[in-house]
């Protein structure tokens, strides 16, 4: 099978993917250890830190990287 692409990618690039929590997250880890339950539901979810814009704590200048048609 060939490679789908014209040329590999030379260079590896992180993707971290993370929580955002508008709440105090001591506070959530206490809760979680008093009561043995999990944590709530993370008000966004991040990747490389930044939420994506359909979150209310995104910046308003979210950037979209432009995509070869």
């Amino acid at each position: 099978m060939p490679f789908p692409f014209s040329t590999p990618v030379q260079a590896e690039i992180p993707i971290l993917l993370g929580e955002w929590w508008n709440e105090d997250t001591e506070m959530t880890e206490k809760a979680m250890v008093l009561y043995g339950d999990g944590p709530n539901a993370s008000d966004a979810y991040t990747i490389n830190g930044l939420p994506g814009s359909i979150y209310p704590c995104s910046n308003k200048g979210d950037v979209s990287p432009p995509l070869p048609s």
